[in-house]
């Protein structure tokens, strides 16, 4: 069976739409992180810096998604747990504080560009993430 046709079988429709739209958002951000280190808006070493917090970052993210196999539907469904509250919050403190903790250390003018590139990471951490927990719902239920 192809992987497309195991994919429709098995895995619920809102989580194979979540993975597509984090694997595009984290497409589209990355080409943007490229332009900038293009541009000179950011340089190589924060845009690299930035993509290994992210990922760090998404793949702890993607803790918050419970991914496990429904007996019912015989399908991969997706669920949160509590510390998506945590992490929403840690989120937002973030981005409220981000320019009074990054300026010490980051230009002024790359800050925007340097939280872009954590972003980017953060996108296809959660990707990654999801996906493997997927893969492996599937492989313990013998569907891969």
């Amino acid at each position: 069976m192809a992987k497309k046709d195991i994919a429709k079988k098995h895995i619920h429709k809102r989580l194979r739409i979540q993975l597509i739209i984090f694997a595009m958002v984290a497409i589209v951000m990355f080409g943007i992180v490229v332009f900038d280190i293009f541009t000179n808006a950011l340089s190589f070493s924060l845009a690299f810096l930035g993509i290994i917090i992210g990922l760090i970052i998404g793949f702890i993210v993607g803790r918050m998604y419970i991914i496990k196999w429904h007996e019912e539907t015989e399908k991969v469904i997706v669920s949160m747990d509590r510390t998506s509250v945590f992490i929403i919050i840690l989120y937002i403190a973030f981005r409220v504080f981000e320019k009074s903790l990054l300026s010490p250390y980051i230009n002024p003018t790359m800050i925007g560009a340097f939280t872009f590139a954590i972003l980017a990471g953060i996108m296809f951490g959660r990707f990654l993430s999801m996906r493997i927990k997927t893969k492996k719902v599937l492989k313990e239920q013998k569907k891969i």
